[in-house]
């Protein structure tokens, strides 16, 4: 199996054929959190769109992952002035900051999660609109288990969470 990282300002980004994980780290990781962008396992066939912002030496780079929503539709930002609209509106789910020095790495990540998409879209869809709302609470849970294993959460909370998105 494939496996591509890269590290950026805001945490790490590992991508394989079947899923992309982003786990935040260091002090933009910690701002990601507390704007509600945690640690995220994103499943590859979920995954619509991949748009790459690259670093240069007056602005950051950003990689945001577009990934399919109840309604059958992946949305990212597109160009600078979708990613800065973003920035400011504090709606950058599935998205990962960093420098310049990183760009052939995340240049990487973008093209192998192109091509992982192009395989996908070859298969026949099987899972449904309703499915994939399903889906994105199972991924909500098994986000809020891995807090609690962490023990950032507390059993009490683990469940009232859970109980929250089933609901």
């Amino acid at each position: 199996m494939t496996e591509l990282v890269a590290k950026g300002l805001d945490g790490v980004i590992t991508a394989n054929e079947s899923k992309i994980l982003i786990r935040r780290k260091g002090l933009f990781g910690v701002a990601s959190s507390l704007s509600g962008n945690g640690d995220e396992a994103i499943p590859m066939e979920r995954v619509g769109k991949v748009v790459l912002q690259k670093a240069n030496m007056l602005v950051n780079g950003s990689l945001q992952i577009g990934v399919y929503d109840k309604d059958g539709t992946a949305e990212a930002a597109e160009g600078l002035a979708g990613w800065m609209a973003s920035t400011l509106s504090g709606n950058l789910k599935h998205n990962i900051i960093f420098t310049k020095s990183a760009n052939s790495d995340f240049e990487a990540i973008k093209d192998f999660i192109e091509a992982q998409i192009k395989i996908n879209e070859s298969k026949p869809r099987t899972t449904t609109v309703v499915n994939a709302g399903i889906a994105g609470k199972a991924d909500e849970i098994k986000k809020l288990a891995d807090l609690r294993d962490q023990g950032i959460l507390t059993d009490q909370e683990f469940e009232a969470e859970k109980k929250k998105l089933l609901s």
